[in-house]
């Protein structure tokens, strides 16, 4: 028996020990989830993930670093929540998610920036989240709408969407599912979140186990769609009928407040989607950013220069509507 409560005892130093050494040296974040929601994110038991305000996280692109959440758990500066408020929402994938580098210099918090100097009152709410395309966004921006009613939302396009897309249910249908919004009770999920909230330690290695079963995933998916996906080739349209059909949806939910901010790197798949734009009475701006000079390393996410053309590239969208007669 002593040996027993020898042991862990000494399992409980070791653990404490190596705790301290996680989030104090290494300074490796807590989990920071304070709930997990049904229904956004379309795919089979997809679940998402919604952030304590203030929460840490951090980023090992470009350097390893460590940055902080805002007042709503999203990322950018802080957010002021007040009756006279005009909200902007900012939707899109990682690139304008922009997790990796610092909050200020976020091509959002630009945007916002260069907004108060017209009117204080606007506040940028950046509604981009890894992995997230046009279906996933639509359902995003739906759950944030309960709380902020936007005065805009613009829709960043960083590519056709042709290899991302088609992993949804098909027809596409923008009527929220009956678990949209709703938490997830499962225990284990519950456990594990209380104590990866807690420990530094216990959720690096879940993260470091997650990211070994994201990897094995990511490779089973990228394989599939390489089976289904050919590239244009010069035959047929430059922009998927997918792409087309959620833009429809965006405009007839937002009407004049929506707004298409593309940057995708083919001049003429740009053209393509401003021309439907266009066509169709929807807000429309492009500039080709995702370019190496402006990634990380060349081929990564936007780097500080890119996430300020960025920026100033969703401030010309949003300016140049309002600027009409």
């Amino acid at each position: 028996m002593k040996k027993v409560l020898l042991l862990l005892l000494a399992s409980l130093i070791a653990f404490l020990f190596t705790e301290v050494l996680v989030s104090n040296i290494l300074r490796y974040p807590k989990y920071g989830v304070d709930r997990k929601l049904h229904g956004i994110r379309s795919s089979d038991g997809a679940i998402e993930n919604m952030y304590f305000p203030h929460s840490k996280y951090w980023t090992v692109e470009g350097k390893n670093s460590v940055f902080q959440r805002n007042n709503l758990g999203l990322p950018g500066t802080e957010v002021i929540v007040s009756d006279s408020s005009r909200y902007v929402f900012v939707l899109g994938s990682s690139y304008s998610e922009a997790m990796q580098v610092p909050p200020d210099s976020m091509a959002t918090s630009i945007f916002e920036r260069r907004l108060s100097k017209i009117d204080p009152r606007f506040q940028v709410i950046n509604l981009a989240y890894s992995g997230h395309d046009l279906y996933d966004s639509y359902r995003r921006s739906a759950y944030y709408e309960q709380t902020f009613h936007p005065e805009a939302v613009l829709l960043e396009i960083h590519d056709d969407g042709a290899m991302w897309l088609p992993r949804h249910p098909h027809p596409l249908t923008f009527t929220l599912p009956p678990d949209f919004g709703k938490p997830k009770s499962s225990v284990t999920s519950y456990v594990l979140t209380i104590l990866r909230n807690r420990s530094s330690l216990v959720n690096l290695i879940i993260d470091a186990v997650k990211a070994d079963e994201r990897a094995e995933a990511q490779e089973e998916e990228n394989a599939l769609r390489k089976r289904t996906y050919s590239p244009n080739n010069g035959r047929g349209p430059l922009i998927p009928m997918d792409l087309f059909t959620c833009l429809r949806e965006y405009h007839l939910k937002y009407k004049e407040k929506f707004y298409v901010v593309a940057m995708m790197p083919d001049a003429r798949e740009n053209k393509a989607l401003g021309d439907y734009c266009k066509e169709n009475g929807l807000n429309f701006v492009s500039k080709e950013i995702i370019i190496p000079e402006n990634r990380i390393a060349g081929s990564g996410h936007l780097n500080l220069a890119g996430n300020a053309a960025l920026g100033d590239l969703l401030y010309e969208s949003f300016v140049e509507v309002h600027r009409k007669p």
